[in-house]
């Protein structure tokens, strides 16, 4: 290699000013995974060079004090990424590089601790894979923002450094997923760096409740402050209601409303089922204009039932409540042969009052090789999803019915099942729910050509029983009590 004065210059200005004749690399290698070591240039400058000496290579082993002195020195590096979800830095501007050896494109979860500039930023952008990111623990240089900092990406979930002076205008433009963002910083929320944002579902969390009225203006309507929200409304308005909560809070009030609406079967016929699945633990039912409503499980006299589910290890028992993060199926009365006022048909409302809102997770339920699994954000179309044929008939198989392969997306606020080892096509509801149950029973059926109403019993869990005993039974639509 030739060298020339202005090279001597260049080196020493890089090598002792900037300090970059030392570098570390840590990388962690997983049980069956093999480590390649060698040295690429991805970069070419007129007559530039690299040097690469003293050269060592430190194994730290595998025992967990080995892992905490590997995460010790990992620190004193430059910049650090763990291969998965968290990223050290102690420079800005090297977000890029240090992403060269792992790539980016199956980055969900991104944890970013140390500065950040604007380059780092750009490079953020750029990584569409990447639906929940946490800058809490960064800082931003000039602790500014700028204009659309976030435009475009995936995101569902976002924590914002604390640090932050200047915030610049619609910084989330075209964030169709987005639904929390945790505004860590002092600063007020602009009306404009919320320009773009749509989802009358997302969270927005401040550290007070002034620092919210730009977000107010701009039509943010669930703040949560100090980790306390006044009124928390969930809607399946539009395309963009995803919801996601990222820190458990409590809530004064919180609603969902659905609106229902599919036919009902009678007898033994399967059909009007829709999935469920609510973020907080309903307290309260009721229908526009029938009020109260509760499940037949729950036995509740004051109120009009309809049928709830959950899975168990053998299939669909019935529910008396609906807790946070569980999936459910649920139908609403929906028939010309019942009375008047038990036909659920039009918008239901589930509430609570004074409740913890716990942070998103989804619970799975089994059975067999079933699993049952909540939806809060949109999940696409897939041979993988199995979603129930809602206002769509399947066949000889009536509208809500059956799970059908790969229909359809499935919308936040629903669930799903996906089979492990099976090639089913789809699974009908009536094979996970076992004897009488498998059809939605008559509640007040009414004929209408004499008059009278029919003299059939049925349990609370909407059973026909022939001969009934001490207990709680529904006769022609009321609640009526053996002894």
């Amino acid at each position: 290699m030739r060298w020339f004065p202005n090279d001597m210059i260049a080196a020493e200005y890089y090598m002792h000013t900037l300090d970059l004749y030392d570098n570390s690399l840590f990388v962690a290698v997983g049980e069956g995974q093999e480590l390649t070591i060698g040295v690429k240039k991805s970069t070419t400058i007129n007559e530039d060079w690299a040097i690469f000496d003293d050269f060592s290579l430190t194994f730290y082993g595998n025992s967990s004090d080995a892992v905490d002195m590997y995460m010790a020195n990992a620190a004193e590096a430059q910049s650090y990424y763990n291969g998965s979800d968290l990223v050290v830095t102690r420079q800005a501007g090297l977000l890029a590089m240090t992403f060269e050896t792992y790539g980016t494109s199956n980055v969900q979860h991104l944890n970013i601790t140390g500065p950040l500039n604007a380059t780092d930023l750009a490079t953020l952008k750029k990584m569409a894979s990447v639906r929940f990111l946490d800058l809490s623990n960064a800082t931003l240089q000039e602790a500014s923002l700028p204009d659309e900092a976030f435009t475009g990406m995936g995101l569902v979930s976002v924590a914002l450094p604390p640090a932050v002076t200047k915030v610049g205008k619609a910084l989330f433009k075209g964030c169709n997923q987005l639904a929390a963002i945790q505004w860590n910083t002092t600063a007020s929320v602009p009306k404009a760096a919320l320009e773009g944002v749509e989802n009358p579902n997302l969270l927005l969390y401040v550290q007070n409740s002034s620092q919210a009225d730009g977000a107010t203006e701009a039509g943010i309507q669930n703040v949560i402050s100090n980790n306390r929200a006044l009124n928390i409304v969930l809607t399946d308005a539009g395309t963009n209601n995803n919801f996601y909560c990222p820190r458990a809070f409590t809530a004064q009030n919180i609603s969902y409303t659905h609106q229902y609406g599919m036919q009902t079967g009678i007898g033994h016929a399967t059909r009007g089922w829709e999935a469920l699945s609510m973020p907080f633990d309903v307290k309260a039912i009721s229908h526009e204009t029938n009020g109260k409503l509760a499940p037949f499980a729950q036995g509740d006299a004051a109120a009009k039932p309809f049928w709830l589910y959950k899975m168990a290890d053998d299939g669909f028992t019935p529910a008396a409540t609906i807790d946070a993060n569980v999936p459910y199926i649920v139908s609403m009365p929906n028939n010309s042969q019942y009375g008047d006022e038990y036909i659920q048909a039009g918008k239901v409302t589930f509430s609570a009052t004074n409740t913890i809102v716990p942070a998103t997770r989804g619970i799975v339920a089994k059975s067999g090789s079933s699993q049952f699994k909540p939806a809060f954000q949109r999940t696409e179309k897939a041979d993988t999803v199995f979603a129930i044929n809602k206002y769509s008939s399947y066949g000889s198989y009536p509208e809500g019915s059956i799970f059908l392969q790969g229909n359809r997306e499935v919308r936040p606020f629903e669930a799903y099942i996906t089979l492990s080892g099976s090639s089913a096509r789809f699974v009908t509801i009536s094979e996970f729910i076992d004897g009488e149950a498998t059809a939605i029973p008559e509640v007040s059926r009414l004929n209408k050509n004499e008059g009278v109403k029919s003299k059939t019993y049925y349990n609370l869990q909407g059973q026909r029983v022939a001969t009934p005993r001490s207990g709680i039974y529904v006769v022609d639509g009321k609640k009526y009590v053996a002894k």
